[in-house]
């Protein structure tokens, strides 16, 4: 499975807004190997250089939250990002 993948399964669109939930670049490293960390943190990146995700921190050294942006994620976007984070 790849990030998108996971982002897309791990967070809900709000009904009432249409706005998609935050998911934390914490939760996604916790566990991993530092191996794959680094292909996630690359692969995070990388997504949010092309616009597909959005990284915010609403303060310093806060937890910083990724938000994919489904209106950018193609399959053009998501080709070649594929990493195995299990």
């Amino acid at each position: 499975a790849d990030l998108v993948d996971r982002l897309r399964r791990e967070t809900s669109i709000d009904d009432a807004t249409g706005e998609r939930s935050t998911y934390s670049l914490r939760s996604l490293f916790q566990g991993r190997k530092k191996g794959e960390v680094i292909g996630l943190f690359l692969a995070t990146l990388e997504l949010v250089k092309q616009g597909a995700v959005a990284a915010f921190q609403d303060r310093i050294h806060g937890e910083i939250v990724l938000k994919l942006n489904d209106d950018q994620v193609g399959d053009e976007v998501v080709s070649g990002l594929t990493v195995d984070y299990r």
